[in-house]
């Protein structure tokens, strides 16, 4: 996936699951994100194709996650449908419909473990994505 500062007129992700969660693990990694896992879960559940994981270093530091990643896809055309658990900001659970996005505290993802539930074979590498992210920032080709 190409990486841009706002995305083409008209782009629209929605119909591309496994790139709306891509997008969803860039806005964690823009905002500081701690161990962001991307996991694809379509045979292991019905909730959603995909679950992107990510530990906040806390709480305020999971809302402005959430908050980065329902302003940028939004810019790609992709709607939120909910955001959960702002009241206790422990685990934020962003709801994009075919993506859930799953924001913890250090000690929320430690004690849930929600990586223990999903199968390892269903893991995707984001390392090439957020080394390309990081040159292009660097390169001041795009802000963080």
């Amino acid at each position: 996936m190409e990486i841009t500062e706002k995305q083409p007129n008209g782009r629209d992700l929605s119909k591309d699951p496994r790139k709306i969660a891509e997008e969803a693990a860039l806005a964690l990694f823009r905002k500081k994100g701690i161990n962001i896992r991307l996991f694809h879960v379509e045979e292991t559940t019905v909730i959603a194709d995909y679950y992107v994981i990510c530990t906040a270093r806390a709480s305020t530091h999971a809302h402005a996650l959430t908050d980065e990643v329902d302003y940028r896809l939004g810019l790609c055309g992709v709607n939120t449908l909910r955001t959960e658990g702002r009241d206790g900001g422990e685990w934020l659970l962003v709801d994009l419909g075919t993506v859930l996005v799953h924001v913890f505290t250090r000690d929320a993802r430690e004690y849930y473990n929600l990586e223990r539930l999903l199968p390892p074979e269903g893991e995707i590498d984001l390392t090439d994505l957020f080394e390309e992210m990081k040159n292009k920032i660097e390169a001041g080709e795009i802000e963080a």
